[in-house]
């Protein structure tokens, strides 16, 4: 019964699929990264939103996880001297300047 009531379109509207369907597999996804969204600086939301979001591109998703890591903050000078030099990303942050 509990696997019947799962896969139920009862009580849905709008065309949305039951709990545990595709549906709210992507309804997870969204709240998940609007509950993120709330921490991050409006200068960066809409660059972190698309990569968030699955957009392509290796470059948002580096610039984007080096932001992040360094809480939003100060991020050019913290980010260009950034001292985890066994992060997978280390070589690909972004703002570094020649002599990195």
């Amino acid at each position: 019964m509990g696997i019947e009531m799962e896969n139920s379109a009862e009580g849905h509207s709008d065309g949305d699929q039951a709990p545990g369907g595709p549906a709210r597999a992507s309804y997870r996804a969204r709240t998940e990264v609007e509950a993120f969204m709330v921490g991050v600086p409006v200068k960066f939301a809409a660059t972190y939103r698309r990569t968030m979001e699955g957009a392509p591109g290796l470059r948002n998703a580096v610039n984007s996880k080096c932001r992040e890591c360094v809480n939003f903050e100060d991020t050019v000078n913290r980010v260009r001297n950034c001292t985890a030099k066994r992060c997978a990303l280390w070589s690909y942050r972004p703002y570094q300047t020649g002599d990195a």
